[in-house]
């Protein structure tokens, strides 16, 4: 999932985007399996990815 894809007409974050890359970024850290952080391609931003996994 990446925050991108959604229509920002509809979607609108209740917090900074400071306060969720302080968040996202330890647990991209932590867990890479689940999360990856990667700088976008103009390295303005992180882009955060929540990984596929198997379902049971």
């Amino acid at each position: 999932m990446h925050l991108a894809d959604f229509n920002a007409l509809r979607v609108e974050l209740q917090r900074s985007a400071d306060w969720v890359k302080a968040l996202l970024a330890p647990l991209a850290q932590t867990d890479p399996d689940f999360l990856t952080a990667t700088p976008t391609s103009s390295g303005q931003g992180t882009r955060f990815a929540v990984q596929p996994f198997d379902r049971p």
